[in-house]
Order: C-alpha cells, then structure tokens, then sequence
C-alpha cells in the first residue's frame, strides 16, 4: 500500500515567507507517517510520494532535500529517479539505514547516486540543519 502524493500549495505565497521544501519517498505507510512526524517538527513544505510514479508527479523544482526509506530491491530505482528528474537531480539525499539495508549494500549504492546513509535521529538533525541554511536570508558581503 502506497501512500498517497500530496504537497501543500505555496504558490500564493510570497517567496520570502515559504518555507523549504522537503521530498519523503518511502514505500510503506507507517515508516512515512513516523518520518512526517518527525520532520513535521522542523517547520518544511513535505511532498510524500510512496512509488516511482507517485515520485515522478512529486519532483519539482525547489525542494531543499529527500528523504528516502524504502526496501532494498527499490532503492536502486528511486535514487535512479531522483538523479534524473527534473527539479531533484542535485538536491542532497539522505537514505535511511534501516536493518532491511546493511552497510555492505549501502556502500555499493549510494556514492553513484551522490547520497548519503543516516540513522532517524542523524536524518532528523540533517534534514533541520539543511532547512535552517535554506530559510536563512542571503547576506551579501560588501568587496570594500
């Protein structure tokens, strides 16, 4: 069972008031709901999507990071997608280690994919770390 795609609209909203955008890509419907929980409390846009196509309707330009806990037979294809979308290609992506991945086969994997493995507590800090760099105003330095 997949869940379903779904984005809050922030096209009505002046850029400088959104928020950053994160992409959840998990294949079963308790894992996404304890990662929108957790993540609900660093203070982003979600995009869930629960399959390949659901994941292709859901890559936009703008999402800041992804988030990815699926089962091993999947994750080639996913992270395949997320390189080669349109508006997700060079976004950062954290892969949740979980026993159904072991580091033998992450190691394999993710370097082709430029992604990186983490535990729940490491993706949960990750993910507010790279939020709060995206949501800060842009300084600009003067030359002299």
């Amino acid at each position: 069972m997949f869940a379903p795609v779904f984005n809050r609209s922030t096209a009505l909203v002046p850029l400088a008031a959104r928020r950053p955008q994160l992409l959840i890509v998990s294949d079963s419907a308790a894992r996404l709901a304890g990662l929108q929980a957790a993540l609900g409390a660093v203070g982003v846009e979600m995009t869930c999507a629960g399959s390949l196509a659901e994941l292709d309707r859901a890559c936009s330009p703008g999402h800041a990071l992804a988030a990815v806990d699926v089962r091993p037979a999947r994750l080639t294809r996913v992270l395949r997608a997320l390189r080669t979308l349109p508006g997700c290609g060079e976004i950062p992506i954290l892969v949740l280690a979980s026993e159904r991945l072991n580091a033998p086969y992450l190691a394999g994997v993710l370097p082709q994919y430029r992604a990186m493995a983490c535990g729940p507590s490491e993706l949960i800090a990750l993910a507010r770390r790279r939020c709060a760099v995206v949501a800060a105003p842009r300084q600009t330095r003067r030359l002299l």
